[in-house]
C-alpha cells in the first residue's frame, strides 16, 4: 500500500516525538569487538548488527548508525519486537570467553592485556539519535 507525502510526513514527526520521550532510556548493548579480514568490527550481541571500521571506535560508530536505523524504522512501522535479534550462539560463547578470562586475570591481579579486545558497552538511548559522546564503555575487558 502506497503511503501518501502526508502521511509518510506524520510517521516521522510521530517516530521523531517518540525518540525524544524515550531520550532518557538506556539501551545496554553487549558488543563483541574482532578483526575480520584486517578491519575492527562490532558486534552488538543482543541485535545481530555489526559496525566495521579502521579502528574500535569507528567501527563502534558504525555500529551506532546501524543501530539508529533499526530502531528508527521499527519505530516507524511499529515493528519495535523485532529490534531485539540475538546473533550467532557462537559470538555469546566468545564474548563469555573473554569475560571469564578478564575475571581469572582480575583474580590473578595479572596486568598483561589479552590480545583479544572485547567490551561491554552501554549506550544511552539519546547517544543513538543525538552524539556519540555519552556511548562510552561501561565496562572494558582488558
Amino acid at each position: 500500500m502506497a503511503h501518501t507525502v502526508t502521511e509518510r510526513l506524520d510517521t516521522v514527526e510521530k517516530t521523531q516525538e517518540q525518540l525524544l520521550e524515550w531520550a532518557d532510556l538506556e539501551i545496554h548493548l553487549d558488543v563483541l569487538f574482532t578483526i575480520e579480514e584486517g578491519e575492527w568490527c562490532a558486534i552488538a550481541l543482543d541485535m545481530s548488527l555489526r559496525g566495521y571500521g579502521k579502528s574500535r571506535e569507528n567501527a563502534l560508530d558504525d555500529l551506532l548508525d546501524a543501530v539508529h536505523a533499526q530502531v528508527t524504522f521499527a519505530l516507524e512501522h511499529d515493528t519495535l519486537d523485532n529490534i531485539f535479534v540475538p546473533a550467532d550462539q557462537k559470538y555469546f560463547e566468545r564474548y563469555n570467553q573473554e569475560r571469564l578470562e578478564a575475571l581469572k586475570r582480575n583474580a590473578k591481579r595479572d596486568t598483561q592485556p589479552s590480545r583479544k579486545a572485547r567490551s561491554a558497552v552501554a549506550i544511552p538511548f539519546a547517544a543513538i539519535f543525538q552524539g556519540r559522546e555519552s556511548a562510552t564503555p561501561a565496562m572494558q575487558f582488558a
